[in-house]
């Protein structure tokens, strides 16, 4: 079974973007790696992804509030 990607159809980022995007530490990405918390991610031998559909649904997932007032 083979599976073929068109590389322009994935954006795949690394924990240094990632990390930028949500002011966080990659250090902090990595304890939620292992935590089992944040965005799905992708590993690959010893290199970490993130695509960016993962991450806006862990986006999704963090909105909180409710209707405005005024």
């Amino acid at each position: 079974m083979s599976i073929h990607v068109n590389p322009t159809c994935i954006d795949l980022h690394t924990p240094d973007w990632l990390a930028d995007l949500l002011r966080k530490k990659t250090s902090t990405l990595a304890n939620w790696r292992y935590a089992g918390i944040g965005p799905k991610y992708i590993k690959t031998g010893n290199q970490i992804f993130y695509r960016e559909s993962d991450v806006a649904a862990y986006l999704d997932q963090c909105v909180r509030g409710g209707v405005a007032h005024g």
